[in-house]
C-alpha cells in the first residue's frame, strides 16, 4: 500500500510509505492545501510536505485527535476537519489546535464517513444521516427525510457525500443501500437517484464534481450525472472498468481518475474542457480566496477570465471582469488567482471563472 504521486511530466508514480513518516500504510483519503497533503489513515492523520514527500506532523489521540482512524479530510475556510471511526470529527486550528464535533453538539452519529462543504459551512456525511455545521452561529442541523427509515434502513448511512455549494445548493448524499439522496437547502426538499431510474447500483461509495457533472462510484460501476440536462451516462465493466466497484474518484481537467476495490486505478478522458470553482476555496471576509489552478484544465489553447458580482435577490447585478489569462494548447496549471476579498464592502458577492475553447463556453460560480 502506502500513497503514490504521478509525475504529470514523465507520467511515472512515485511511492510514500511508513520510512517517508505515514502512521499507516492503508491510505483512505488525501486533501491537498497550499504547500502540504493532509493523509488519512487508520493509525492517524500525516501532514506531508508536498515537495519533498516526507511528514511534517503525524496526529494521533496522543497529540490532539480523538480518533485514529481517520476516512476523509477537508481543508476549508482556515481550517481542517478530519472524519473518525467512532468519535465524530476533529477539527484543526493554527492558532488553537485540536478540537472535537460530536453527537453531544449535535451531529446526527458518531461514525462519520466524509466530508464536503457547503454555503453555510461543513457537511458530514454519518452513520445516522446528514448533518451541516453553519460556522458562523455555531448551530448543526440534520436535515431529515421522514421516508427513509420506511423505505430502506440503509438509506439513513451516509457513505458519501458531494455539495455544490454556491452553485445550487444542493448536497448530494451516496448511502449504503439507497442510492443518492439530493438535499435541496434552499427549500430543504428532497430527490432521489438510485438503480431504478439512473444510477448502476444502490450502494454509493464514492462522490465528485466537475462543473455541471456530478460523479457516482458504486458497487456496480461509474455514473457521471449532467445538472444542465438531467441526465445520467454510466460505465460499468463492459465498458472498460477492470472491476465494478468504484472506491474513490478525482476529476484533474479533462481526466477523471477512477479507483476501484480490486483493479488499481482508471483514467477516463471527458473530451472537454471544464470550468470549475472549488467550494472549499472560500474564506472569510479580509482574506484572500484563491482559485486553484487543478480547477481549469483543458486540452486546447483558450481564454480564462475571472469575474465578480455582488448577489441580490432582485434583478443581477452585472459580472466585473477582475483578471484575464491566455493559455496555451496543452492547459495549465497552477494557483490561477488570488482575489483580495477585504477590497469589497461587507456583504455577499458571487465570483465565477469562464473558459472559453474552441468556440465553447463553460463557467461555474461560488459565492464568498
Amino acid at each position: 500500500g502506502g500513497l503514490f504521486a504521478l509525475d504529470r511530466r514523465t507520467e511515472k508514480f512515485r511511492r510514500f510509505g511508513k520510512a517517508d513518516g505515514l502512521p499507516d500504510e492503508y491510505v483512505e483519503h488525501v486533501a491537498i492545501d497550499e504547500r502540504t497533503a493532509w493523509v488519512s489513515t487508520p493509525s492517524g492523520l500525516a501532514r506531508m510536505d508536498r515537495a519533498s514527500g516526507k511528514a511534517i506532523a503525524v496526529y494521533t489521540k496522543t497529540n490532539g485527535l480523538s480518533d485514529d482512524w481517520i476516512h476523509r479530510v477537508l481543508v476549508a475556510g482556515g481550517r481542517v476537519y478530519a472524519a473518525t471511526e467512532s468519535w465524530g470529527v476533529c477539527v484543526f486550528d493554527e492558532e488553537s489546535g485540536w478540537s472535537a464535533i460530536t453527537a453531544l453538539d449535535g451531529l446526527a452519529h458518531n461514525v462519520v464517513r466524509d466530508i464536503a462543504w457547503t454555503r453555510s459551512g461543513p457537511a458530514f456525511a454519518t452513520k445516522a444521516g446528514l448533518s451541516i455545521l453553519d460556522t458562523r452561529s455555531g448551530e448543526i442541523r440534520t436535515p431529515r427525510r421522514a421516508e427513509i427509515a420506511e423505505v430502506d434502513a440503509g438509506s439513513a448511512r451516509v457513505s458519501s457525500l458531494l455539495a455544490l455549494g454556491a452553485r445550487t445548493g444542493e448536497v448530494f448524499c451516496g448511502t449504503e443501500g439507497g442510492g443518492i439522496e439530493v438535499f435541496h437547502t434552499a427549500d430543504e426538499t428532497w430527490d432521489t437517484f438510485d438503480a431504478s431510474n439512473s444510477l448502476l447500483d444502490d450502494v454509493v461509495l464514492s462522490l465528485e464534481t466537475a462543473g455541471r457533472f456530478v460523479w457516482a462510484g458504486t458497487f456496480g460501476g461509474l455514473s457521471r450525472y449532467d445538472a444542465d440536462a438531467g441526465r445520467w451516462t454510466s460505465w460499468g465493466t463492459s465498458s472498460g472498468l477492470p472491476e465494478p466497484s468504484v472506491q474513490a474518484i478525482a476529476v484533474d481537467g479533462e481526466y477523471v481518475w477512477v479507483g476501484t476495490a480490486g483493479g488499481g486505478v482508471s483514467r477516463l478522458r471527458t473530451g472537454f474542457p471544464e470550468a470549475r470553482l472549488d467550494p472549499a476555496s472560500r474564506y472569510t471576509a479580509a482574506e484572500h480566496l484563491v482559485f486553484r489552478g487543478s480547477a481549469v484544465t483543458y486540452a486546447a489553447g483558450g481564454t480564462a477570465i475571472l469575474e465578480t458580482r455582488p448577489r441580490s435577490t432582485g434583478a443581477a447585478a452585472p459580472w466585473r471582469e477582475v483578471r484575464r489569462w491566455r493559455f496555451p494548447a496543452g492547459g495549465a496549471r497552477g494557483d490561477l488567482a488570488v482575489l483580495d476579498t477585504s477590497r469589497y464592502a461587507e456583504g455577499e458577492y458571487d465570483a465565477r471563472i469562464r473558459v472559453a475553447s474552441g468556440g465553447t463556453e463553460h463557467r461555474d460560480t461560488l459565492t464568498f
